[in-house]
Formats: C-alpha cells, sequence, structure tokens
C-alpha cells in the first residue's frame, strides 16, 4: 500500500533526524488524523504536503514513496515546484492527473505519460 509506505518513511527519516512527530506536525501543519487517513489509503497526501515534508525532512518526495533508496538530501529546485504548483493552482486537471497518477501503477504511469507526450508533440512517438 503506497500511503502506508510513505507515512513509514515519513516517520523513519524524522527519527533519523531526531525530529519529534508532534514537531513535525506543527511546523508541517498536518495533523496525526491526516497521516492516518494517508496510512489507510483513506486519503492521498496533497503535493503540497508531500513538498513540505520532504523539504522539511531534507530529502525528496521519491525517497519518501520509496522511488529511491538514496535520501538525497537535494529538493527540487524552488523555481520548479514554483511553477509546478502553479499548474496546479490554474489547472484542476493537472492535479487530477497527479492523483490519479498516485494511485495507478507504475506501467500505467508510464504508458499515460508517453500518450501524452505523443500528444504534446514532444519525445519519442514510435
Amino acid at each position: 500500500m503506497q500511503g502506508e509506505q510513505f507515512v513509514r518513511k515519513v516517520k523513519a527519516r524524522a527519527a533519523e533526524l531526531g525530529i519529534p512527530m508532534s514537531d513535525l506536525y506543527r511546523d508541517c501543519k498536518i495533523t496525526s488524523g491526516t497521516m492516518s487517513q494517508w496510512k489507510k489509503g483513506l486519503t492521498n497526501p496533497r503535493f503540497t504536503n508531500i513538498i513540505k515534508l520532504a523539504e522539511y525532512l531534507k530529502t525528496t518526495p521519491e525517497y519518501l514513496f520509496g522511488k529511491t533508496k538514496e535520501v538525497e538530501t537535494e529538493t527540487p529546485a524552488t523555481e520548479d515546484m514554483a511553477e509546478v504548483l502553479q499548474a496546479f493552482r490554474e489547472r484542476p486537471e493537472m492535479k487530477m492527473l497527479f492523483d490519479a497518477g498516485l494511485k495507478a501503477n507504475p506501467e500505467t504511469v508510464r504508458e499515460t505519460a508517453r500518450f501524452l507526450e505523443g500528444l504534446a508533440g514532444i519525445g519519442k512517438t514510435d
């Protein structure tokens, strides 16, 4: 379960850094109930919460989702993140695609990305 793994990684990384969960909740403006919902798969973390947690925990979203084993203390460039957040604000369908991608299996995400690249005329369209 992806939410369970995400929460486990958040808690483990906080422990590695010596950050009490109460501090994490306060500083990141999330609740233990929210984390519990993520863990149970009842809701998914918002994009802004994912970025906020990754920055707070000095790692990347990829690490928190188990896509990489390295902690990678660098987060994506602030300018890039601002562009992504702006797209989420201006185009609700972008958030819908992101949320759907979180729920989809990796192969479906890759196939969809190839399809969208083809529509946009970018990348290879073999």
